[in-house]
């Protein structure tokens, strides 16, 4: 699962698109939108963040394929904040590593990464081993 930081992110950058899901996808995958349909994909900055109804709000849950959806363009929140789930981070990590996204649409370590990237600012308690990254695009 990925959440905003602050739930006014969501009013202050409105960074939502529209799309439909290329396959069937965890909620909190990365990639990209084109031709309005969401696949996942290396180092693409947008990540999908469906909404979930009764207890899957709080679960990392499948969007199923040809699934109308929210996709985050992390572009728009330049210097923001994510928290982010063990489901989509790699097994070992620490605060100042850069993620990246790797071609299944988790996210990977690359310290050689140049912006876009997610910058892990501390390791927190969110379902398990999670993270607070913050957003850099630029």
């Amino acid at each position: 699962m990925v959440k905003f930081y602050t739930i006014g992110m969501i009013e202050k950058y409105n960074p939502f698109v529209s799309a439909t899901t290329a396959a069937d996808y965890v909620n909190g995958a990365f990639g990209d939108v084109a031709d309005g349909v969401f696949t996942v994909g290396a180092t693409k900055f947008k990540v999908l963040m469906n909404k979930g109804k009764g207890h899957s709000m709080y679960t990392d849950f499948t969007v199923e394929a040809g699934e109308s959806s929210r996709v985050c363009d992390l572009s728009k929140l330049d210097g923001e904040y994510l928290l982010i789930s063990p489901e989509h981070l790699p097994s070992t990590f620490k605060a100042t590593d850069k993620l990246v996204s790797d071609t299944t649409g988790k996210l990977v370590v690359s310290n050689s990464a140049v912006a876009p990237y997610l910058l892990v600012d501390s390791v927190v308690e969110f379902d398990g081993k999670g993270a607070k990254v913050k957003i850099v695009a630029e």
